[in-house]
């Protein structure tokens, strides 16, 4: 049977490892926390051989969620650049048109079994390569998915990414921050477990991060020795413009209204990174589907649609869409620039009648800003192990090649992207019903006059009817 590998990285954001490994064996090791910052990330691969959920699901062929608290922050190692939220993608395997139910079904139960929440056939929006489901709600993994390994799921992680494909198996990654208390890893029979303690050197930068610590192996029949110094260099997919910071709130404006996002200072130049090479500015936002893009009338001044996708019908109400909502992709150009403002007008759904309030509360989540640029020596992004890029999945980054890295504008504490639609009522809507039935008389009567006009006009001859009727008499 092929072994689990569990990676756990630890990293440490003083200057000195000193005092922070307090044990160590070849079974056991014991990390103590100096600060109440230091964070973790788990990586679990885990073979067919010990999950194999293709035998339950076999219609499936790739499964990922990704899941991220509201309050978790971006870290310069590991990147979880991705909605607050969780995110589900899904594809089948190749089918006939008759096993389309089946795999929904599948699809359904799936999502129940993992996290356990209901995602119907009609939810489901279709992206670049997958079919996706996006709720404002963090997601919890079910704790028995690794009971067999006795370890211990994190009830809510900042961060987690889950990756199922049928023919390698699972990939598990989570993060979180670890409290100032002792964090003991101890041997597991059935585990290969890899542990890394690493701080960042002061000769890093921007493109560059290098990391250097110790790695300890705990595994059955390994060397004497298990412990070495680590010095390793990584190029990051995912930067961070800490000199501007980003502000979205909400701009009322009847049934229209205007998602505001300002940058402070302005945008007026891009990062001068040595492996930079081009740029452009990006906009990418999930959209409730109280809330319609309107590609004519809604596309912010200076942008270009670089993706959209979803249901934007623009004449259902809110309670006659199934599909969760919609995620659009702006792009901007280098001669855009200087940038300070982002107004994104939209149009929103009419709410089901409902006498008891007059307006539904829609928490819609934040813009992501972010300069996409191509880099220099590209192929070793994929080379560090903390890079989540994949074609599937991801929000925005399986929309752009390998060799892009993104430099992101975060925003500030009081951003917040929260709106009131009102409610039409129930009286309202015997109204609409009244004015469409008096609409379809109206139209009845156009028709009984037109043919009134045309029948005088035309007159029938009924003389040679009857001539002919005569002679079949005779």
């Amino acid at each position: 049977m092929e072994q689990i590998i569990h990676r756990i990285t630890v990293f440490n954001p003083t200057d000195s490892n000193d005092g922070t490994l307090q044990h160590v064996n070849s079974t056991n090791l014991v990390i103590n926390p100096t600060t109440d910052d230091f964070t973790v990330e788990h990586k679990l691969v885990i073979p067919t051989s010990w999950a194999d959920l293709s035998r339950t699901f076999p219609l499936i062929d790739k499964l990922r969620i990704q899941s991220k608290l509201p309050e978790a922050e971006s870290h310069p190692v590991f990147n979880y650049e991705f909605t607050r939220g969780v995110n589900i993608y899904i594809a089948p395997k190749p089918m006939g048109e008759e096993a389309i139910p089946e795999f929904y079904q599948q699809a359904q139960e799936m999502i129940r079994y993992l996290l356990n929440i209901e995602v119907e056939q009609g939810n489901w929006t279709i992206s670049r390569n997958s079919l996706y489901y996006y709720s404002s709600k963090p997601a919890i993994l079910n704790e028995s998915l690794l009971g067999f390994l006795d370890y211990e799921i994190p009830d809510a992680p900042k961060a987690w990414d889950l990756r199922f494909e049928w023919q390698t198996g699972l990939v598990l990654k989570q993060l979180d921050t670890i409290p100032q208390a002792p964090l003991s890893i101890s041997l597991n029979a059935k585990v290969k477990k890899e542990i890394g303690l690493f701080m960042s050197d002061k000769i890093s930068s921007p493109d560059d991060t290098v990391l250097s610590g110790i790695r300890v192996v705990l595994e059955d029949d390994q060397e004497p020795e298990n412990v070495f110094k680590t010095m390793f260099h990584i190029k990051p997919r995912h930067r961070y413009m800490k000199e501007l910071v980003a502000s979205s709130n909400v701009e009322a404006n009847g049934l229209h209204p205007i998602i505001s996002t300002s940058i402070s200072p302005q945008l007026s130049t891009f990062p001068l990174d040595e492996d930079v090479e081009d740029c452009k500015l990006y906009y990418y936002i999930s959209l409730d589907k109280s809330l319609i893009f309107d590609r004519y009338q809604s596309t912010p001044i200076n942008a270009t649609v670089a993706a959209a996708y979803g249901n934007f019908d623009l004449e259902l109400p809110e309670y006659k869409v199934d599909q969760w909502g919609s995620e659009v992709l702006f792009e901007y150009s280098s001669e855009q620039l200087p940038l300070d403002k982002i107004d994104f007008t939209l149009h929103s759904r009419y709410q089901s009648p409902d006498n008891t309030t007059i307006s539904s509360v829609v928490k819609n989540p934040l813009p992501q800003l972010f300069l996409g640029c191509n880099v220099k020596e590209s192929n070793l992004l994929e080379t560090s192990p903390f890079d989540n890029k994949m074609e599937f999945g991801g929000n925005y980054e399986s929309l752009f090649t390998n060799n892009t890295v993104f430099y992101h504008i975060e925003h500030d504490s009081a951003s917040n992207v929260e709106l009131e639609i009102p409610h039409g009522s129930a009286d309202a809507e015997q109204v609409i019903s009244m004015t469409a039935i008096g609409i379809a008389i109206g139209i009845l009567l156009i028709l009984v006059q037109f043919l009134r006009v045309v029948l005088k006009r035309f007159p029938v001859d009924y003389s040679d009817v009857q001539a002919d009727e005569t002679k079949k008499n005779e």
